[in-house]
């Protein structure tokens, strides 16, 4: 009896061994794979990172051309209005020309 109850603590031994070496590799291969996942998950950072940095320039790279394309169009309106004021002037100097001819 007590060498039966030796053989069945032995034999609970080694099953217990083998789950214990069984989960080790479970941890070592859990730790392996959070290890890529931290890794994975600091170049997602990084990425996000350069991904904000590109969206802020081209953010401001669209408001420095927006800016440009109103200074555009004022200067274009400023130059019409000249023209404006020049056929105007000149359609005077026309007309009195032609007063003084009569």
């Amino acid at each position: 009896s007590v060498r039966e109850l030796c053989v069945k603590l032995e034999s609970n031994k080694e099953l217990l061994s083998r789950q214990l070496t069984s989960k080790s590799m479970d941890y070592e291969r859990v730790l392996g794979e959070l290890e890529d996942i931290k890794s994975e998950a600091e170049l997602l950072k990084k990425q996000l990172s350069s991904e904000r940095l590109t969206v802020q320039n081209l953010e401001t790279l669209l408001a420095t051309s927006r800016d440009k394309e109103f200074q555009s169009h004022l200067t274009s309106r400023e130059k019409d209005s000249e023209i404006q004021l020049l056929k105007d002037k000149l359609t005077l100097a026309e007309s009195k020309l032609n007063s003084y001819n009569r």
